[in-house]
């Protein structure tokens, strides 16, 4: 039976280790980062877990630096759930967070009756994504289940153009074949979340809500028709909670977090 799930969505944390020549940038991604844990932590409603959308590490070269993101990612109280990003390599991450490296890296889990299916559209080296053959016919399914559950697709790229070129440039390549395969059970999709471009976002297609987490370090600002990627100096870290309805009702909370001072 439906019950009623809230969980938080974070992404794109970029934690490296300390002697990363990143690691002293301004920002500092860990001092930010753990500044959203800490009111994650804090919130005055329960949290069934939390849901990181990739980028939780900052250099896919360097495992080493995969202790690092552990013991930020520790802070956190509720149950953590990622997927990997561009900047993540899947094989250390999953080693990291879950203790093994999985057969695959897209993976399912339920909670109080809602199905989240989990994505891998990391590509090594390169700032787009893909999906594949794989991942796009065991998500076609579960879609093709018989069955009314709810359903959460989470994927670290954007699927949907933003109609900035040098974002766009970086997104998923097979998204439109991803909305296809959607498309088809959108009474059952409750949304899809995404991170990788640092921005919260809300698209809707075809009656699908697409929606993304800003950054826990910096943010960007995009907008139509834009010739080069640009840093938003005003805006700061953030994190989205995210409630499902016994009714199917989908609602997303936007928090800011300032940066931490002294």
């Amino acid at each position: 039976m439906l019950q009623l799930v809230t969980f938080v969505h974070v992404s794109d944390t970029h934690l490296t280790g300390k002697d990363h020549p990143d690691y002293q940038a301004h920002p500092n991604a860990h001092e930010t980062t753990r500044a959203v844990f800490e009111q994650i932590n804090s919130l005055p409603v329960p949290v069934d877990f939390v849901l990181h959308t990739g980028d939780v590490g900052h250099d896919p070269k360097r495992e080493s630096d995969y202790m690092t993101v552990l013991s930020t990612l520790k802070v956190l109280q509720p149950p953590l759930h990622v997927i990997a990003g561009n900047h993540d390599r899947s094989k250390w991450l999953y080693r990291t967070v879950n203790g093994r490296v999985p057969d695959t890296y897209h993976y399912a889990f339920e909670v109080n009756g809602v199905y989240f299916a989990c994505l891998d559209s990391s590509i090594a080296h390169q700032g787009n994504g893909r999906l594949g053959d794989a991942q796009p016919t065991w998500l076609e399914n579960i879609v093709a289940l018989p069955t009314d559950q709810p359903l959460v697709v989470v994927v670290h790229h954007h699927p949907i153009a933003l109609g900035s070129p040098p974002m766009d440039a970086i997104g998923l390549n097979d998204g439109e074949a991803l909305h296809r395969v959607l498309r088809g059970a959108r009474k059952r999709v409750r949304c899809v979340l995404f991170g990788h471009i640092h921005e919260d976002v809300t698209i809707m297609r075809d009656g699908i809500l697409y929606a993304s987490a800003r950054s826990t370090w910096y943010q960007t600002r995009t907008w139509p028709r834009q010739k080069d990627f640009t840093r938003d100096p005003v805006q700061v870290p953030g994190y989205n909670l995210v409630t499902i309805m016994p009714n199917g009702d989908t609602i997303i909370r936007a928090y800011r977090v300032p940066y931490p001072t002294g």
